[in-house]
């Protein structure tokens, strides 16, 4: 049985991107990772349990890449006709943490806060009462 694969276009994008840098899928993951790590730094400060929180939660890293997928697409429309070197450039430039402006929705940050602090610590209380 033949096994067919859906792609989204955020899939596409990335296999595009990727192609276009000489990246795998583990470099790709890490460096995005790492921008994100880097941006919830700028916008929580030194606080790395704060930084935990979020960067455990779902939410905050779908809302993380769909705005990297944004990025991604100017990327891919804008460095046809450059060389490699200059596309890795020109990439690291597009994803420059101190450049992205984007914050959240409130409601993501509260409630990933809510559901990585404030349940469990009331949950605690009430078994333990």
């Amino acid at each position: 049985m033949k096994s067919t694969a859906i792609k989204t276009i955020q899939g596409v994008t990335r296999e595009l991107v990727m192609r276009s840098l000489g990246w795998d899928d583990l470099q790709y993951g890490q460096y995005q990772e790492s921008k994100g790590l880097e941006w919830l730094r700028g916008y929580c400060g030194d606080d790395e349990e704060v930084i935990g929180h979020y960067a455990k939660h779902p939410l905050f890293w779908k809302w993380y890449r769909n705005h990297w997928h944004a990025r991604d697409m100017v990327f891919l429309a804008n460095t046809k006709r450059m060389s490699v070197a200059e596309k890795i450039t020109h990439y690291h430039n597009a994803h420059n943490m101190k450049g992205f402006r984007y914050k959240p929705h409130r409601v993501i940050m509260e409630r990933t806060m809510y559901e990585a602090v404030i349940y469990p610590a009331t949950h605690e209380q009430e078994v333990t009462a």
